[in-house]
């Protein structure tokens, strides 16, 4: 998957290395036709089109695959689970909760996680290109801003806790105060 991932944005990026090329050679008095150039310009653009679309073809077969796995062991797990569950869990209940969590999965998994490769590729690929032409301070930069955005991710994850706590807390004094207000408006 990741090859494909990387030869489609190859693709893409000798269509930008082919405009250059043809613009410089309009400017020094090319000898090469300019259909030409449109030609080459045309089998990149398919090509990358072709390998963008068998990219993403590749994603929604494994995530039907996957889907699939999912739906034969969740239905092994309810059938073989003990009678007791059968006899407290509804059959309209199960099938509901299974058919939402299965349409948030089959919907969402393969768009997220395509779109996750490609971001993760694109942020790999100017980090090293960055690093090569910034050479060992912006490796430096690069480390020092990784430092930070990790423990700023835990002071966020802390801060939401802390919210979640007041926040409850004050919900325990309102409903004491709008019980009392009821109380007495209603007397």
């Amino acid at each position: 998957m990741a090859q494909v991932c990387l030869l489609s944005l190859t693709c893409f990026d000798k269509s930008d290395a082919l405009t250059r090329y043809w613009s410089n050679s309009a400017l020094n008095e090319g000898n090469e036709n300019p259909v030409f150039y449109i030609q080459i310009y045309t089998v990149i653009t398919f090509s990358g089109l072709f390998i963008g679309t068998v990219r993403w073809s590749i994603l929604y077969q494994g995530s039907v695959h996957a889907s699939d796995i999912l739906y034969k062991r969740l239905l092994e797990a309810v059938l073989f689970a003990d009678i007791r569950f059968h006899d407290t869990v509804s059959r309209g209940r199960l099938l509901n909760r299974f058919g939402t969590d299965f349409e948030g999965i089959d919907s969402t998994l393969s768009d997220n996680f395509g779109r996750s490769i490609m971001y993760a590729l694109s942020a790999a690929t100017t980090i090293i290109s960055v690093s090569v032409v910034g050479g060992p301070p912006f490796i430096i930069a690069a480390a020092l801003l990784g430092v930070l955005y990790w423990n700023g991710k835990y002071f966020s994850f802390s801060f939401e806790h802390i919210k979640l706590t007041v926040s409850s807390s004050r919900e325990g004094t309102i409903s004491r105060y709008s019980l009392s207000f009821s109380t007495h408006a209603g007397t």
